[in-house]
């Protein structure tokens, strides 16, 4: 049974691994980056690092997340750097058996390759999502990364 953070993106629920989370933030402070991905909401400095803020409503729905005092930004340590997901809520932290999780038919699985599957619980459904797969499939992940590295070498130029 592993633990999950479970968080909400419109009227959905989608959960991660509380292994990947580093931290739980309140939205707000974001340093626009010209040139990323339209998904970029902006840049954050946490734990004295350089995190890149990105919205899954933009990501999913192509819509940006609403202004709300709920907004949270989940810090999640990726394989190349760490990276912020905002979301419109946090919600609870739950252990989930991995025999509720369904995994997704092979159409889904090629199309959506970070997601995990589904928990499939009595009375809802909760998306998990492989944070580590979401970021490498992400289009625009590369100048991300570069960004990323360009800045934390033009710090330690300093």
């Amino acid at each position: 049974m592993d633990k999950y953070i479970v968080f909400r993106c419109r009227q959905e629920e989608y959960a991660i691994t509380i292994d990947q989370v580093i931290a739980i933030e309140r939205a707000e402070g974001f340093t626009s980056v010209p040139q990323l991905p339209h998904y970029v909401k902006g840049m954050i400095r946490s734990r004295g690092h350089l995190v890149p803020v990105l919205d899954i409503e933009m990501i999913f729905y192509d819509r940006a997340i609403e202004e709300s005092k709920d907004r949270r930004i989940i810090i999640i340590q990726g394989e190349e750097f760490e990276y912020g997901l905002l979301v419109a809520e946090t919600k609870e932290i739950i252990d989930i058996a991995e025999g509720l999780i369904e995994k997704p038919g092979l159409l889904l699985h090629i199309r959506l390759d970070y997601l995990k599957g589904i928990a499939n619980f009595k009375n809802r459904l909760i998306s998990i999502i492989d944070s580590h797969r979401f970021v490498s499939s992400l289009d625009g992940n590369v100048s991300i990364a570069e960004y990323i590295t360009e800045s934390k070498e033009a710090e330690a130029a300093l």
